[in-house]
């Protein structure tokens, strides 16, 4: 995943973002809220970011327990001022 493509090119607020290392790759969670947000619009920011990565098997639970965490919150705004 060109992550730091991603992060400047799908620009929204979200609730939450980590960034994880796993084996030498690097996994980005962006939880936010369908009810808050609506079904519509999380769908299109999740489609907006596969355009630059693809979908993982492993989860957010797996990556906090194996992977290093990174970034604890807001990732993608810390990401976008690099």
């Amino acid at each position: 995943m060109n992550l730091l493509n991603a992060v400047k090119n799908v620009v929204f607020t979200e609730e939450l973002s980590e960034l994880f290392q796993l084996n030498g790759a690097f996994y980005l969670v962006v939880l936010d809220s369908v009810r808050a947000r609506g079904k519509m619009q999380v769908e299109s920011m999740r489609a907006r970011l596969m355009e630059f990565g693809q979908s993982s098997d492993y989860n957010r639970e797996y990556l906090q327990e194996y992977g290093d965490c990174l970034i604890v919150n807001h990732a993608m705004e810390k990401l976008r001022k690099i």
